[in-house]
């Protein structure tokens, strides 16, 4: 598995004179997979949120470039997504959304799978790069009905996103995908998330569509409430005082 291409000048120094290591120009997989401990790591790199470096012209906060160095060191696939979606949150947090998207491209182009679309659909997003974050939002959906996997989470997402760019048009597209998706037969998925139904009622956007997901929503957190409650162990009454 090659590098991703946003590695390549992540060895230069910054202003600091810090020196990032260089990339593994091929990951082994025999190699030994160096354990990190991820909470610390991030309380060591968050002091550092307000500095800016700048890698290949972006400028970027210092506690994502050092995330990103980390990850250069790891070869294990799990590591590296968490570092690679870590370094994007740092990137938000710190208002430095050309960054995000940046780091969410090079996640992408590691991990081609629905999350790593969602996660860049946001990133755009968040740039004002609404056309394109919408796009990638709807393939992140194209590709969860094909794996039949987070179907809801994907459309959930769509729809989310449709609401920010402030397009009546653009929700209720939006909303018709997702009502679409729920016909699809999935593997595993999570609960239909309607947090945006409030802002997308503010814009005007479809009331039967919205209200249509409500309810099935609604439906779905009941039945998995259920479903715990009937496999969660019975306790043995007490003796009586």
């Amino acid at each position: 598995m090659n590098a991703p291409a946003v590695l390549a000048s992540w060895s230069d120094p910054d202003e600091d004179g810090v020196s990032f290591p260089k990339p593994h120009k091929r990951w082994k997989k025999k190699e030994p997979v160096k354990k990190i401990d991820l909470i610390s790591l991030l309380k060591q790199v968050e002091p550092h949120r307000n500095e800016v470096v700048e890698i290949d012209g972006v400028a970027m906060p210092k506690s994502a470039a050092m995330l990103m160095s980390v990850l250069a060191t790891q070869t294990d696939s799990f590591a590296r997504a968490e570092l690679y979606m870590c370094a994007i949150s740092e990137c938000g947090l710190a208002n430095k959304t050309a960054a995000a998207v940046k780091l969410a491209r090079a996640q992408h182009e590691e991990f081609p799978d629905d999350t790593s679309l969602m996660i860049l659909s946001r990133a755009l997003v968040e740039n004002n790069e609404l056309e394109a974050g919408i796009l990638r939002a709807k393939e992140a959906l194209e590709l969860a009905v094909q794996i039949r996997e987070g179907v809801n989470n994907a459309a959930g997402n769509l729809v989310r996103l449709s609401v920010k760019t402030g397009s009546v048009e653009t929700v209720n597209e939006a909303m018709k995908a997702l009502i679409d998706s729920t016909q699809v037969p999935r593997t595993g998925d999570c609960v239909l998330d309607a947090d945006w139904c409030d802002d997308a009622e503010a814009l005007g956007a479809d009331k039967n569509s919205i209200s249509w997901i409500r309810s099935v929503a609604a439906t779905q957190r009941s039945r998995i409430r259920r479903r715990t409650a009937d496999t969660s162990p019975r306790r043995k009454p007490g003796p009586i005082q």
